[in-house]
C-alpha cells in the first residue's frame, strides 16, 4: 500500500544517500538502485538533456552494493515503502537474499535475463523464494517488444510475481537510455 500515487524512481537517489530526506516530501514510495553484490562505479553519470527534456542513463549504470544499501537503509528513518531494483540476473537471488528486510519489494529487470525462456520460471521461482515475505515486481522497459516479453510476463504471473513496473526509459543509440518526453 502506497500513501500517495507518486513515487521516486531509481535515478534520483540510486545510492540511497538522501532516501530519508526524500521520504518526507509527500511521495508514495522510493525506488533505490540498481543494487548489485559488489556495487559498480558508473563510467558515465546520468546527464540532463535540456533540449530533449530528458535524462540520459548509461547502458551500464552504476550500482550500490548490497552491504552499502543495507547500511544506509538501517540508518534511515523512512516514512514510505522502499522498492529496491536488483540489477544483473546472474546474482539476483543472492542480492535479494542479502538485502535489508525493511524493503517492501524487489524489482527484477526482464532486460537483464539472458537465458532461455524455458529456464525463466525456474529463475523467477528462485527469486521469489529468496525474497521471503517481500514482494517481487517485474520491470519492463517502455520500448520492450511486447511479443518477446509477453511469455515472460505470463510465466512470472503464474509463478507468483506480485506486479509490474513499467520503466519509462527507451533505448538511446548507441549506448544508453532516455527518460523523458
Amino acid at each position: 500500500t502506497f500513501p500517495t500515487a507518486v513515487g521516486l524512481g531509481p535515478w534520483l537517489d540510486p545510492n540511497a544517500r538522501a532516501t530519508a530526506a526524500l521520504s518526507r516530501f509527500g511521495i508514495g514510495f522510493i525506488e533505490i538502485g540498481p543494487v548489485t553484490n559488489s556495487g559498480i562505479t558508473a563510467a558515465r553519470p546520468v546527464r540532463r538533456l535540456e533540449k530533449q527534456q530528458a535524462l540520459w542513463i548509461d547502458d551500464e549504470p552504476g550500482s550500490i552494493s548490497v552491504a552499502e544499501c543495507n547500511r544506509r537503509l538501517s540508518n534511515a528513518a523512512l516514512k514510505v515503502p522502499v522498492l529496491i531494483r536488483v540489477h544483473d540476473s546472474r546474482e539476483s537471488e543472492r542480492v535479494i537474499r542479502e538485502l535489508n528486510s525493511s524493503a517492501s519489494a524487489m524489482i527484477v529487470l526482464t532486460t537483464d535475463y539472458d537465458s532461455s525462456l524455458e529456464r525463466w520460471p525456474t529463475h523467477i521461482d528462485a527469486i521469489i523464494a529468496a525474497a521471503g515475505a517481500r514482494r517481487i515486481l517485474l520491470c519492463i522497459t517502455a520500448d520492450q517488444n511486447l511479443a518477446t516479453c509477453s511469455p515472460m510476463i505470463d510465466a512470472a504471473l503464474a509463478c507468483g510475481v506480485a506486479g509490474f513496473v513499467v520503466d519509462g526509459s527507451i533505448k538511446a543509440d548507441p549506448d544508453g537510455h532516455l527518460i523523458g518526453l
